[in-house]
């Protein structure tokens, strides 16, 4: 059991965590936040929202991890780019996270750099040069989601099924 000054202390940290969004934090420390928290419902909700965050971001690490351990580097990739895309505020405030994307942009250089240039050049109108580095990054990596989708979305917009 700890002292009433250390709970006090302890439910300072869990809001201070949960402020700056420092969700590995309040997950290492779950078991002491969780008695500290369960008599109130506010705080206790955070606490599950804070937790739940978590357990995305440990998803995305371990399907990264395991594409990694396959030599799938590029789709370790685009399973954290795939997390990013969504939710932006994780990356900013999960150093791990956000070391792991680092290093695995870089390992992923290539494809990261065609699917970029696609984007550039869809966003400057210029569809077929867009349409022919999307192909570029699906014929690098056949399994991209981007350029899979990248294509996808230009065919539809050059070519209208309505």
């Amino acid at each position: 059991m700890m002292a009433a000054g250390q709970q006090s202390h302890a439910l300072e940290d869990f809001k201070r965590f949960h402020r700056n969004k420092n969700y590995r934090r309040i997950f290492d420390n779950q078991h002491e936040f969780a008695v500290l928290v369960k008599d109130d419902p506010e705080l206790q909700k955070q606490f599950v929202e804070d937790l739940g965050k978590m357990a995305v971001i440990e998803r995305a690490l371990g399907a990264a991890r395991q594409r990694e351990a396959m030599q799938d580097v590029y789709g370790a990739w685009e399973e954290l780019q795939q997390l990013r895309s969504r939710d932006q505020e994780l990356f900013i405030n999960d150093q791990e996270l956000n070391a792991r994307y680092l290093d695995l942009t870089t390992k992923a250089s290539t494809l990261v750099n065609l699917l970029n240039d696609a984007e550039k050049c869809r966003n400057a109108g210029e569809v077929g040069s867009a349409l022919g580095k999307y192909m570029e990054a699906k014929r690098l990596y056949l399994y991209s989601r981007f350029a899979k989708e990248g294509i996808e979305s230009l065919l539809e917009e050059v070519l209208p099924l309505n």
